[in-house]
């Protein structure tokens, strides 16, 4: 093998490399869709959410946030019936968008049977209410929804009721959804392997045959 047949292994193998550790956005199954929602105002801080039963298990994969007033990175978190915080992450205005909902991956956490807490901040401004349509996934069912007066990330544990299917649909989750590489991952992927099928041309090429 020549020293430059040699880079170019090394420079592909690289590259296929970093492809495959580039972040990648899970797939997103949401527990709920609407297919339009209203909005209201509030002047002061929350965490808005709503309680949900499972009637199995589940591998959560994704956290949303709603589209609607949503202009500044917001976090969302998880809780058993216990009041224990299971997880938590920051959704920002630049995360992908599906639905109404903007959506960050978390580490897969598998939820078994029973009834959990979802919130997310809320500082101020519009806010998600009156779901039309709402479709649920098997297995989900929402029972009521939450609220908490103040700042910060707190579990939701008042209820007012009033705002329709769903309650106030400002926040969302993501169920056992497969991996999809991200378009840069691809572009990553293949320059990686066209480099190594290069490498492996030129490495043939070298090759000289002697006979006595």
């Amino acid at each position: 093998m020549t020293i430059k047949a040699f880079r170019m292994t090394i420079c592909a193998f690289a590259l296929s490399t970093v492809g495959v550790s580039v972040t990648a956005q899970a797939a997103i199954n949401a527990a709920y869709t609407m297919d339009s929602v209203g909005a209201l105002g509030e002047d002061r801080p929350f965490t808005l959410g709503f309680d949900f039963s499972l009637s199995g298990t589940k591998t959560l994969n994704a956290l949303g946030y709603t589209t609607v007033g949503f202009t500044a990175n917001q976090s969302v978190g998880l809780w058993d019936s216990l009041g224990n915080l299971l997880i938590s992450t920051t959704v920002t205005p630049g995360d992908l968008q599906q639905g109404f909902f903007r959506w960050a991956n978390v580490s897969p956490l598998v939820l078994g049977p029973g009834t959990y807490t979802l919130g997310g901040t809320y500082s101020g401004g519009t806010f998600a209410s009156y779901a039309n349509n709402v479709v649920y996934q098997s297995g989900y069912t929402w029972l009521s929804d939450r609220q908490t007066f103040g700042g910060g990330l707190n579990q939701p544990t008042g209820t007012f009721g009033g705002y329709g299917t769903q309650g106030i649909p400002q926040v969302n989750l993501s169920f056992d959804g497969a991996v999809v590489p991200e378009p840069a991952t691809w572009a990553l992927l293949i320059l990686g392997f066209g480099l190594t099928g290069a490498a492996m041309r030129s490495t043939r090429r070298s090759v000289r045959v002697g006979f006595a």
